[in-house]
């Protein structure tokens, strides 16, 4: 997820590229990077630092969880369906 988050914010950079992986880079992501996918995959990245991967607070609100969880679902489906 980081990685991804990496490439879409890389993408929305206007710095031109120092040529080789970062053209590439910028190429495969410019697209995606124009929609609210960067929105959608910063919400799972942040949560997933907050409450799962650092543990920085405790998860005890069941509707957080939830919604949590539903836009896991649907921002994987999206991320699936990026081309």
């Amino acid at each position: 997820m980081g990685l991804l988050k990496w490439c879409l914010d890389y993408a929305k950079n206007p710095k031109t590229p120092p040529g080789g992986i970062f053209s590439a880079v910028k190429a495969a992501f410019v697209e995606a990077a124009k929609t609210d996918l960067p929105d959608t995959v910063d919400r799972i990245y942040s949560f997933r630092n907050e409450y799962i991967a650092h543990q920085e607070k405790e998860l005890v609100d069941r509707e957080m969880a939830r919604q949590a969880m539903v836009d896991w679902i649907l921002g994987l489906r999206r991320i699936w369906r990026a081309e």
